[in-house]
């Protein structure tokens, strides 16, 4: 049968002289003068042996012969090498290569017996054995420049497969005939798979038009790799060098620049989080550069301050700030805003190898405000304590003057001159009381939800006498009001809103100016008008004035809740307050009130009668003589029979065996107080007549024990006037 042999051979030569020999004796040849031709006359053809020369451009005759063991229908084929270089070439293992035989390059008789030989021996089934594998090389001679060129190479290969770039070389067409260790670790392929392989189609289908142009052109050219067109090669992000040479073919370098780019994206990410971080931060951050002046500010730094970027650096306060020593160390600072405002700042400088610094400012005036509002609700605390303790022993003190007063207005009503004296020392009493009712209205916790119809006119004079009296006379006050204008409201709530504003109004005018108090009538509202002459508000100040904690006082002068709290009185009762302001043109503040119908005087004395009882008995128990002796004297003008007793064991015993009609019992005392003896009361007599009198709020009234509340007949708080207690015993002792 005849034999289909394959010759391949870069030497046309020795290709005619193989066709020859072995074409007379009737083998089936066929030529190809390089190891890329070969690959495709090998994946096409059966062949029964195969002749390699191992020195070839293009794919050398080594790794030929591997690709040709690495195919399955190749494994049993007779590979045989034809070399020139058997003797200088120390490196070459028939074995490894996968070659039966090597026959040695030399003259062509001698090349012809000995090919031939093979050849019949092949068909014989009679080859030699592994001792006479190098064929011809007896008659052989070393050439040593021979040995010195592939000394070369060798240290050419060495260098190729250690760099750390891939390195292909590529026919124009673009076929992968060469690949070092490197490109070969990229690709993903081994080197006998990769050869003969269309270099284009290793890449990504979106990438392979880009390499195909650059191969075409072939000019010295790099495809570099960018966020938008990168190269992807099996999973590796590459830069491209493309190099022709003379053989008409080109050299590929392959850059894995996957790591870098990871590195970019990592640091792409690391910078995005970072800006997402300093504008999102809730503090405001700088950057200075050498020259102090600014380079970037954050949202928040605007926020805060008011300021951007094109204006910062005319701003000398933070000039200096940020120029100043000891960068490191936090520190606190006032600066003024864009709106004229001034906030109180923890910053910290943070300076880089650049030189440049990095200034953090934190905003601590809400903090500083609200610290002060702990201390001033804590202070409020312990001032409400104080306060119920004074009150109720002014109040004690009241109750013995106003009972006094009233008694003896009763003695000597005909004496016109002593009515009014004593009439005089009432209205003190009241202001008194009403004083009290302030004090504890401001310590309470909680403000007073019970609205009366009072009189605006009375608290815009007191207010006017109050402020004329105790301000710096540089500060001339005016007032125009109408005799009366009724509103719904408190009185105490009231006067600390009037006195507020005139305090600001005040504050506002160090040099001395005027202060104006007007109020009228205007379309069924009380239109109350508080103005000043002093240094006035800018718009953005204007705009925050009613805003709680905010102030533009120093630390320690103010508290910011003045004005909201106003604001807040204000809102309550139905009403509103305006501010109109501009710098050194003084302030003006506005406030309606809904008006409410109008009262008549309040009737201070009985109907002229000195008496309205009918000698009922009465058992009055407190601990305080003096408030003893001035209610029994005022019972007893009032018609009724009284006994007084200073504490309650002696009230218990007294009530068993005189049995009074109804017991004014002293909430506060020594040890019974009165609740205490009222429950004793109750238990000798349920039908008894309770009536609670104390120097605390009327409000304690609601923090009686439910089991004790509906035995009282009554509440009174000192002092009490003539009236008020008469009116309850008559309605009591029906």
């Amino acid at each position: 049968m005849m034999k289909r042999i394959l010759v391949v051979d870069n030497d046309k030569l020795i290709l005619e002289f193989m066709r020859d020999i072995l074409s007379e004796q009737g083998y089936e040849v066929i030529t190809v003068a390089n190891g890329l031709s070969a690959l495709d006359v090998l994946r096409k053809n059966k062949l029964d042996v195969i002749f390699v020369d191992l020195v070839m451009s293009n794919i050398d005759g080594k790794k030929l012969c591997k690709v040709i063991r690495g195919m399955d229908k190749f494994k049993e084929t007779l590979l045989i090498i034809l070399t020139a270089t058997a003797t200088e070439d120390k490196e070459v293992n028939i074995s490894d290569l996968g070659a039966n035989f090597c026959v040695a390059k030399g003259p062509f008789k001698e090349m012809r017996q000995n090919i031939l030989d093979l050849c019949r021996k092949y068909e014989n089934g009679v080859l030699p054995d592994s001792s006479e594998k190098m064929i011809g090389i007896q008659s052989y001679h070393r050439r040593r420049i021979t040995e010195e060129l592939l000394v070369v190479k060798k240290h050419f290969e060495t260098i190729l497969q250690r760099l750390i770039e891939g390195v292909l070389e590529v026919t124009p067409t673009g076929r992968i005939i060469y690949a070092n260790s490197t490109a070969v670790k990229l690709i993903g392929k081994a080197e006998e798979e990769l050869l003969g392989l269309d270099f284009v189609r290793l890449f990504a289908a979106a990438d392979r038009q880009h390499v195909r142009e650059f191969l075409e052109a072939r000019e010295p050219s790099r495809k570099d790799i960018t966020a938008d067109s990168p190269l992807h090669l099996n999973n590796h992000l590459v830069l491209l060098d493309i190099l022709p040479i003379e053989s008409d073919s080109m050299i590929v370098i392959l850059n894995d620049v996957s790591k870098y780019k990871q590195a970019e994206a990592q640091l792409y990410h690391e910078k995005e989080r970072f800006r997402l971080l300093v504008e999102k931060s809730p503090l405001g951050i700088s950057l200075i550069g050498k020259d102090g002046l600014f380079k970037y500010i954050n949202p928040q730094f605007t926020e805060i301050f008011g300021y951007t970027l094109e204006d910062i650096d005319i701003q000398p306060e933070f000039a200096q700030l940020c120029l100043a020593q000891s960068p490191e160390e936090g520190k606190t600072a006032i600066l003024t805003c864009t709106d004229g405002s001034q906030k109180t700042i923890n910053y910290k400088q943070m300076k880089m190898d650049s030189g440049e610094q990095i200034v953090v400012f934190e905003d601590i005036t809400e903090k500083i405000l609200l610290e002060e509002q702990i201390q001033h609700a804590q202070k409020m605390e312990s001032l409400g304590v104080i306060a119920s303790g004074v009150a109720h022993n002014f109040r004690n003190i009241l109750t013995g003057i106003l009972s006094t007063s009233e008694v003896m207005q009763f003695k000597y009503k005909e004496d016109p001159y002593l009515q009014e004296k004593l009439q005089r020392i009432n209205t003190f009493v009241e202001r008194g009381t009403d004083l009290i009712r302030g004090l504890m209205l401001f310590s309470r916790k909680e403000p007073q939800k019970e609205h009366t119809t009072i009189n605006l006119s009375n608290i815009l004079k007191e207010t006017y006498t109050i402020i004329s009296e105790y301000f710096d006379k540089m500060v001339q006050v005016r007032i125009k009001i109408p005799t009366s204008l009724y509103v719904e409201a408190d009185y105490a709530r009231l006067s600390q809103v009037f006195l507020n504003l005139c305090n600001n109004a005040r504050d506002a005018m160090p040099a001395g100016g005027q202060l104006t108090i007007e109020a009228r009538e205007e379309a069924g509202q009380g239109v109350i008008i508080i103005s000043d002459t002093g240094s006035g508000m800018t718009a953005g100040i204007r705009k925050k004035c009613f805003d709680p904690f905010f102030t533009t006082k120093d630390t320690g002068l103010g508290t910011g809740l003045g004005l909201s709290t106003a604001y807040g009185i204000i809102k309550n009762y139905g009403g509103n307050i305006e501010c109109f302001s501009e710098p050194d043109k003084g302030t003006t503040f506005t406030i309606f009130l809904p008006l409410a119908p109008a009262q008549k005087p309040e009737q201070m004395k009985f109907q002229n009668s000195t008496e309205v009882g009918k000698g009922e008995k009465i058992l009055v128990v407190d601990d305080e003589k003096e408030i003893l002796l001035a209610l029994e004297e005022l019972l007893i003008q009032l018609g009724y029979t009284v006994k007084t007793v200073r504490d309650g064991q002696t009230a218990l015993d007294l009530f068993s065996t005189w049995q009074p009609a109804c017991v004014l019992l002293d909430r506060s005392m020594p040890v019974m107080d009165g609740l205490s003896c009222a429950r004793k009361i109750i238990e000798l007599d349920p039908e008894a007549r309770i009536v609670i009198i104390s120097g605390y709020d009327a409000e304690e009234q609601e923090n009686l024990d439910e089991d004790i509340r509906p035995f009282i007949k009554g509440y009174l708080t000192k002092p009490i006037k003539a009236t008020t207690l008469g009116s309850l015993l008559q309605i009591l002792l029906k």
